[in-house]
């Protein structure tokens, strides 16, 4: 069985494989403020392996000699634990014979199909053939998928990791797991003379092999995508603490991009480096290996105040200012960034008054329809009314879908959010973004669900709390509720171990409705944030840092 290190962490940063500058509607303070397009760009990775490394099937060669002996065979379960028979779901070992030095050669195989799990491989001496660790391994070891795909290829001197650990996709390499401590990359390893200490981190790759990116989660780490011509699309360098502190991006010929990558090319990205992690994951930890039991979260039969859960009273404001005519007017395009004249699906800032200090009062509009996209709000004092972002915003500000529904409602001071982004769907409260760092929230119906509390929140209709969802450093966790705030599922991922899980329907199979029906809305809320992340300029900036982004379906609430 395939006992890899802890190295889920980096799988964490799948969440990297977006661009994290500070959009329009960022909270200010989470994650701190971004330093844009100072990076250098990085070399152009237009080198591959070659195909014995590539190609699975030419990656899986070995040819161990070795001297048949009596058969022996050993048997696991399904967590690679020994046992004294065959277990279904789990393993088995079979001795194949030594090697000249005395050396144990074994193969191990799925108990259930009596597939092979690996091929033929060298145990170190004297060890124990009913370990099933690899740390026991002295050769290339090469693991199979149930199918009999090529799963992975690892090569071990005397139980200790040589090179890197190799996942295949298709037959094709998809992933190298960050290189082992202590061990060098070769010397023929086509991207560390031009990458340098970043080469050492996870590796993501197109299937013609191209390079597509590279993640390092030390704890300075950084994160650059390439288009498949070897271009650097984008490249983030993180802060000690996991944020982002610099992110530049570039097109096809090295030219700095003001605004980012366009979404149409970050999107395939982002979707096939989440594609190869989460393959990398279910190879970690089989989604047919039982979770380990959570205890059954506290009931949260709480409500927030009509004010925040009706649209209608949170969107209400009242601004003292005194009007200007012939207001001065700028212009955005669909990405937010300023222009000199009106842009086809941008958008464009009026100018309304000032207030008694001398802030002005601005209002947005869609172009093309001229409709608000946001209610009037005051900027800053001596803020650049030609900037989108909501650093400038010194009041609540409330946008507008394109159809006139209230889509979100934030409260600024000095440019800092003083209140969750609350979302809204129906003109009821249906998703709050994660709590800004700065903010205390004394009166919080949810604070006894500790710091899942501080997370995202996605609501029922009645207003009472559907799901909270929060990813840590190395942990993430959720909880799925019905609609009296009782809880009906939980979930928790953690780097350095499998899943936990709890589920009421394992004990009420009566609840099974009532869970359905949960799924349902927050795969609802969920599809509408996204639609609108899409369909926004930059993005969806509601969501905070992008870390705290669910998945969008989570194996607790989704597969009960």
């Amino acid at each position: 069985m395939i006992q890899l290190p802890a190295i889920l962490i980096t799988l964490g940063l799948a969440a990297a494989l977006v661009n994290p500058e500070a959009p329009r509607r960022a909270e200010p303070d989470s994650p701190p403020a971004v330093a844009i397009n100072q990076l250098a760009a990085p070399a152009h990775m237009t080198a591959t392996w070659p195909e014995d490394i590539l190609d699975a099937t030419r990656a899986a060669k070995t040819d161990i000699a070795y001297t048949p002996g009596d058969e022996q065979t050993w048997y696991f379960n399904a967590g690679g634990s020994p046992v004294d028979q065959a277990t279904a779901g789990g393993y088995y070992r079979k001795a194949l014979g030594k090697t000249a030095d005395g050396r144990l050669v074994v193969q191990d195989y799925y108990q259930d199909s009596g597939k092979p799990q690996t091929a033929p491989f060298i145990l170190k001496k004297d060890s124990d053939p009913h370990d099933f660790d690899s740390d026991n391994s002295d050769s290339k070891t090469v693991w199979y998928r149930e199918d009999g795909s090529v799963q992975s290829i690892q090569d071990y001197r005397d139980g200790k990791e040589s090179g890197r650990h190799n996942f295949y996709q298709n037959g094709r390499l998809a992933v190298q797991l960050p290189k082992a401590d202590g061990d060098d990359d070769p010397a023929d390893d086509p991207y560390n003379r031009d990458l340098g200490e970043i080469g050492s981190g996870l590796r993501l790759y197109y299937p013609s092999g191209k390079l597509m990116a590279i993640l390092q989660s030390d704890d300075d780490g950084a994160q650059i995508l390439y288009r498949e011509d070897g271009s650097p699309l984008i490249a983030v360098h993180n802060s000690a603490d996991d944020k982002p502190k610099e992110v530049s991006s570039w097109d096809k010929d090295g030219n700095l991009l003001d605004n980012g990558p366009a979404p149409e090319e970050l999107a395939p990205i982002r979707a096939r480096g989440k594609e190869l992690l989460d393959l990398v994951k279910a190879d970690l930890y089989p989604v047919d290996s039982a979770p380990a039991a959570l205890p059954e979260p506290v009931a949260l039969p709480g409500l927030l105040p009509e004010n925040i859960l009706d649209a209608r009273q949170a969107g209400a404001t009242t601004l003292d200012y005194t009007p200007q005519k012939d207001g001065k007017t700028w212009y955005f395009d669909a990405n937010s960034a300023p222009v000199a004249s009106a842009s086809p699906g941008g958008y464009y800032r009026k100018v309304l008054g000032k207030t008694a200090d001398g802030r002005l009062v601005a209002q947005d509009y869609y172009q093309d329809s001229h409709s608000p996209q946001t209610a009037p709000f005051i900027l800053v004092k001596d803020a650049d009314p030609h900037d989108f972002d909501t650093t400038t915003a010194d009041s609540k500000v409330v946008w507008y879908r394109k159809d006139g529904s209230i889509s979100s409602v934030q409260i600024f001071a000095g440019g800092k959010a003083q209140s969750r982004m609350n979302i809204y769907l129906d003109g009821r409260l249906a998703a709050q973004m994660p709590r800004p760092e700065h903010l205390d929230e004394p009166d919080d119906p949810y604070r006894a669900a500790g710091e899942l509390a501080d997370g995202i929140r996605y609501y029922h209709d009645n207003g009472h709390l559907l799901y909270l969802y929060r990813r840590y450093a190395n942990e993430s966790s959720e909880i799925l509720y019905d609609r009296d705030g009782k809880p009906l599922a939980a979930w928790r991922e953690r780097a350095d171990a499998p899943s936990a899980a709890w589920n009421i329907t394992d004990e009420h199979s009566e609840k099974r409705g009532a869970l359905d029906e949960a799924i349902r809305r927050r795969d609802h809320i969920q599809q509408m944030l996204e639609d609108e992340d899409d369909a926004s300029p930059n993005g969806r900036a509601q969501t905070g840092a992008e870390e705290e982004k669910p998945a969008a379906a989570s194996p607790a609430p989704s597969q009960p």
